[in-house]
């Protein structure tokens, strides 16, 4: 699943987009491969590839924040799903289209903090 995150993630309100990725051990395409993610904020994380459902999609977990997500989340996890999706009723190419929810959890006095996000983009043929 080689994908350029430069190109899919970018900046969004007050979150960064990524910049580029760096020291991947492995081919991104099976669980427990990392790379560190680098963001357009000059931040980065370590981000782990945690499973793989093989043409359907796959999970993953950031961690290790070193911008204001570290105060607010020990951790993040992703998951892309890749669906079919109905044709569309107009004229012309395949379409494609996809969402992401993403929240962090913060509560007061603990130090165990959590976030998720889980995205889904969809596109005719998948």
């Amino acid at each position: 699943m080689p994908i350029d995150l430069a190109q899919v993630v970018k900046l969004w309100g007050p979150l960064p987009g990524v910049a580029e990725v760096r020291d991947q051990t492995g081919t991104w395409n099976r669980p427990e491969t990392s790379r560190q993610t680098w963001f357009t904020d000059s931040s980065e994380a370590d981000e782990r590839l945690t499973e793989i459902a093989e043409g359907h999609g796959f999970a993953y977990e950031l961690s290790g924040f070193t911008n204001v997500l570290a105060k607010l989340t020990s951790g993040v996890r992703g998951e892309w799903s890749f669906l079919p999706m109905a044709p569309a009723r107009r004229s012309g190419g395949p379409t494609t289209s996809g969402h992401c929810q993403a929240a962090a959890g913060s509560s007061r006095g603990r130090s165990n903090r959590s976030g998720s996000a889980t995205c889904a983009l969809h596109s005719p043929g998948w």
